[in-house]
């Protein structure tokens, strides 16, 4: 005698079969532009709730996983390779997310998801895996360093003043001196700089800059001084912005003699 029939279960059945349920997924169109205009990493969760939602919860870990990573070590490395990276991705996301939903749209169970809602959460998941790094990268810069460029200084003024050949740190009484600031970021259209001098007993300055931005490094074309010996600090920095740190700073010395030419 034969048993009572049975019947796949729906955790079991193939895409094609009889008690197989619609797939409420995100297209891989929809998933590769967000990667370009929303970030990778946003795109990255599209893809993995989607491979989540076909059973491939392993997979989507893993990508998980590698998006946070990549996009950790991209940022730290340049921004700008991040934003490039986010073509790259999108590509491989497109293609792999078209072939793992094709069994699935080939038995007419793929349906799409609200492409807002996909919009909101990629760019939200960007957001929540980009500024852990901007957060590290600001930690460390106030830890390790207070200020975001170097001031340089030579004895004539150097036939260009992007170049830091030729810098010295010690100068005579009578030798002229001339700066040169190298920034770690642009200065923009709108920024006003001062610049202030700090030596022993007095402090010259804040004066503004006389220059329109945008530059990242600024020499000046006339020489300063003169000083009396001692250790001198210059601090370039936003004008209307106290306790930021320093755009960029520099230490020079006067010796009461002419210092020593270096010996060959």
């Amino acid at each position: 005698m034969g048993g009572p029939p049975v019947h796949p279960s729906p955790t079991t059945a193939e895409p094609n079969g009889p008690s197989a349920s619609t797939l409420e997924v995100w297209s891989p169109r929809g998933i590769g532009w967000a990667s370009v205009f929303l970030g990778f990493p946003g795109a990255v969760v599209l893809a993995a709730l989607n491979w989540r939602r076909m059973g491939r919860g392993r997979k989507a870990i893993v990508h998980l996983a590698a998006a946070v990573i990549c996009t950790w070590a991209l940022y730290f490395v340049a921004w700008s390779v991040v934003l490039l990276g986010g073509l790259a991705v999108g590509y491989y996301l497109y293609t792999v997310q078209r072939s793992d939903q094709s069994r699935f749209a080939t038995a007419g169970r793929v349906t799409g998801r609200n492409g807002l809602a996909g919009a909101v959460i990629a760019f939200g998941a960007s957001m929540l895996i980009i500024l852990p790094a901007i957060l590290i990268e600001v930690a460390v810069a106030a830890g390790g360093r207070d200020h975001r460029g170097d001031v340089l200084f030579f004895q004539g003024r150097p036939p260009d003043d992007c170049s830091p050949a030729g810098q010295a740190t010690a100068f005579g009484p009578a030798d002229t001196i001339f700066m040169t600031a190298f920034m770690r970021e642009e200065m923009q259209t709108v920024s006003r700089l001062l610049i202030e001098i700090d030596g022993p007993g007095v402090t010259v300055g804040p004066f503004p800059m006389t220059a329109r931005p945008p530059f990242d490094c600024l020499g000046n074309t006339k020489a300063i001084g003169p000083f009396e010996p001692g250790t001198y600090v210059v601090r370039w920095r936003y004008n209307g912005q106290p306790g930021t740190p320093d755009l960029a700073i520099g230490t020079f010395t006067i010796t009461a003699t002419p210092p020593r030419s270096p010996s060959p």
